[in-house]
């Protein structure tokens, strides 16, 4: 991640702006994510990350969101999750239109464009069935019929 800003030497002393990025990182490989998940993830004190959390949303690179919650609300203030903002994710170097391009060149390597092989002498005398877009009609009966059962 490009650092936002310059970072004061104490910062720099203390290891606070490669904790910063990790958090940043933990919320662009996971998603939107809780204080909780983002402890557990990192190995940090939940206060820790909240701390963190603060000076990314001061230097809008996360936003705070209130969380979804799936049927039945819990007692107490809602969950929030956080998630990058533009500015933060444009603060990662990512080359989607590289890997993009890449994948089109695999896939045309791969499973491109297949042109059908010449029909082989063994087949190309024989007559090919149309086809009329209409289902095929049921099989007809080679043998003879059975007799019906006598009453």
């Amino acid at each position: 991640m490009k650092n936002v800003g310059e970072a004061p030497t104490e910062e720099l002393a203390t290891g606070e702006r490669s904790t910063r990025n990790r958090v940043a990182r933990s919320i662009l490989d996971h998603g939107p994510s809780t204080v909780a998940d983002l402890a557990e993830r990192l190995g940090l004190t939940q206060a820790a990350v909240r701390r963190h959390l603060d000076s990314l949303v001061t230097d809008n690179v996360v936003e705070a969101r209130e969380k979804r919650v799936y049927g039945t609300r819990t007692r107490g203030r809602p969950a929030k999750v956080f998630a990058l903002t533009d500015c933060g994710r444009d603060a990662f170097d990512q080359s989607y239109d590289a890997l993009a391009v890449e994948a089109l060149r695999w896939i045309e390597r791969n499973a491109g464009e297949r042109r059908p092989s010449p029909p082989s002498p063994a087949t190309a005398s024989r007559p090919r069935p149309r086809r009329t877009g209409r289902p095929s009609s049921p099989p007809t009966r080679t043998s003879a019929p059975r007799p019906s059962p006598r009453r």
